[in-house]
């Protein structure tokens, strides 16, 4: 005698078709409903014809949907049918294409401007005289040389002996360029930027030590 169905003589059968094809899984309607899950997979794979797509809204048969989904119902997936689920891959596509699209003409656009702007600091270094030609070169190397002079020297103000923090950090030279002095890290120290300012083109002298520090 064949085995009857405990789904189909289910008080809430309509609840629990609607429900398995709307991709509820079978562990909580069987916690639900009080059945087993092995009597909602045979009742689903025997009796239930049709299943809802959840894109375009009608019931649809489930030779209407792919293989694929019904592998991963356990991960309680909505279903949507194989014209939907295509329809849906070719607008992912269309919208990855249209994405790398634009990407590679926000770089374009911007390779183009980099090269306007190295085009237009060539023409304008061009005009200059050599000697400020190369005290801009000495300001880029100083510049790299920062951090570096900032660490040797323990984070302290070469002019008034006080302790300097990055943002306040200048780097002055001890003997002064207009004096004969060099751009060589011996003759940088970390300074803040008010003592390099108000030591401006002088030598180093003692009573430079009584500046007050920035922010002190």
């Amino acid at each position: 005698m064949p085995r009857s169905c405990t789904i189909c003589g289910h008080a809430a059968r309509t609840e629990i078709d609607k429900a398995l094809a709307g991709g509820a899984s079978n562990r909580s309607l069987a916690s639900l409903y009080g059945v087993s899950i092995g009597a909602l997979r045979r009742h689903w794979v025997n009796h239930v014809g049709e299943t809802l797509c959840v894109d375009c809204g009608f019931w649809r048969p489930k030779e209407r949907f792919s293989a694929r989904m019904w592998r991963r119902r356990r991960d309680s997936l909505k279903p949507a049918c194989i014209e939907c689920a295509n329809r849906r891959h070719l607008t992912l596509a269309l919208d990855r294409a249209m994405e790398r699209i634009v990407n590679e003409s926000w770089i374009k656009r911007a390779q183009e401007r980099a090269e306007q702007w190295r085009a237009a600091r060539a023409q304008y270094m061009a005009q200059l005289p050599e000697s400020q030609k190369r005290r801009i070169e000495a300001n880029r190397a100083i510049y790299r040389l920062k951090k570096k002079i900032l660490i040797r020297d323990g984070h302290v103000c070469g002019i008034c002996g006080e302790a300097v923090r990055e943002r306040e950090l200048s780097i002055d030279h001890i003997a002064p360029i207009s004096a004969g002095g060099s751009d060589d890290i011996t003759n940088l120290q970390p300074s803040h930027k008010t003592c390099n300012s108000r030591k401006g083109g002088k030598s180093r002298a003692p009573q430079l030590l009584d500046l007050p520090a920035s922010g002190s």
